[in-house]
């Protein structure tokens, strides 16, 4: 089984120093206002999908250019054919090719489970709104913010993931096992 390992927290090296805070989201924030509420508000603009050390290849350009958003405005960091400036200005994300391309496959015995890590934190109607803590909360009981594919999560994602869908209100959420699970 390959070892990976993803880090959805908010950790940012920025010169093998820096960590990314709320404080540098501020400054992303100040330097955009325009994308207050907005899916790119959050982490996953510069953390999702990672590439390398934890980061996207729009954070790997801030990264280099040590985070000086004007100096990575005419690249496209992504490589998808539109300028990062364009992305920002269009709400679209600079470092990710497509709008959900972070998941997770999981194969059982009960089937493939197909996770969309990004489409669960940024879109709205999953009601996660670009929160972290509901699946990688304090303590016990939540998934870290690491993946090792070593590891199994069955357990966690049976209470964590079945409660939200249950609780969500939402009528198209899964909540029994073939839902999730496909043969």
């Amino acid at each position: 089984m390959k070892f990976a390992t993803i880090i959805f927290s908010a950790s940012f090296f920025i010169a093998s120093i820096v960590h990314a805070t709320p404080g540098l989201n501020k400054v992303f924030l100040d330097a955009y206002p325009q994308l207050k509420g907005t899916a790119l508000e959050g982490c996953s603009t510069c953390h999702m999908p990672v590439k390398e050390d934890f980061l996207n290849p729009y954070g790997l350009s801030l990264r280099a250019a040590k985070m000086n958003f004007q100096a990575v405005e005419q690249e496209d960091s992504d490589k998808d054919g539109v300028n990062n400036i364009t992305e920002i200005t269009n709400h679209t994300s600079p470092g990710s090719q497509a709008p959900s391309e972070e998941h997770f496959v999981f194969t059982n015995k009960m089937g493939t489970v197909t996770f969309e890590h990004q489409a669960h934190y940024t879109d709205g109607k999953y009601g996660i709104n670009n929160q972290c803590l509901p699946c990688h909360g304090k303590g016990d009981g939540f998934f870290t913010r690491s993946f090792d594919d070593s590891v199994l999560v069955k357990d966690l994602a049976h209470n964590i993931c079945k409660t939200c869908h249950t609780n969500s209100g939402n009528p198209n959420a899964p909540t029994v096992c073939k839902n999730c699970h496909v043969k």
